[in-house]
């Protein structure tokens, strides 16, 4: 078994239901939703670590319209996945065209949204995987807003709620499971799935 598992490694060697497998033996069963989150632009498999952003509805004029959104965005780092923990709300398109160009450049692999999402058709071409609840035609200027970003974020589903911790936690997302996990026991998690699938 390998000493250290990489980002590489765990792309191709992993899947949700073998990593939920291996959460569930740390004593972490808890960490998947009960929520089907559609891929609606890319491949099927996103790992990488959280860069959580918490969304709020609003019906007034914003001051500082866009700027802790773009704020995180501009703050991603290579591998890292933006996680939008909207509440559900789909009273406008989080995340489009725009943001999805800015992070992908920033080295961003992909984003989860708990919202809703536009500019579908010119964002699957850029191969970059983005899971949300739906599409609305709608900017969020005036409608949504960033409040906090790089904290502790729960997406709800259903009886279960489950957290995206922040920087430096590793995701993996594939077959509509999303899979949290604390980077403490990731290493112990990806040997566990390594070791069980070399059996």
């Amino acid at each position: 078994m390998p000493t250290t598992i990489t980002l590489p490694m765990m792309r191709a060697e992993l899947y949700s239901a073998v990593v939920s497998d291996a959460l569930d033996s740390l004593g972490l069963p808890h960490q998947s939703p009960r929520l089907q989150l559609p891929n609606w632009t890319g491949q099927g498999l996103l790992v990488g670590r959280c860069k959580t952003t918490l969304w709020v509805d609003m019906s007034h004029v914003d001051p500082r319209p866009y700027e802790l959104e773009l704020q995180a965005v501009d703050a991603c780092q290579p591998d890292d996945v933006l996680i939008a923990a909207a509440g559900g709300s789909i009273r406008s398109g989080i995340w489009g065209e725009l943001l999805t160009t800015a992070a992908k450049n920033a080295g961003c692999v992909g984003a989860i949204i708990d919202g809703a999402i536009r500019d579908v058709t010119k964002i699957a071409p850029m191969n970059f995987p983005v899971f949300a609840r739906a599409t609305c035609v709608y900017d969020s200027l005036n409608r949504q807003r960033v409040v906090d970003a790089d904290h502790l974020t729960f997406v709800l589903a259903a009886q279960s709620r489950t957290p995206f911790p922040g920087q430096h936690q590793f995701l993996t997302y594939a077959e509509f499971t999303r899979i949290p996990a604390p980077a403490s026991i990731c290493s112990l998690g990806a040997a566990a799935v390594v070791a069980r699938r070399r059996r």
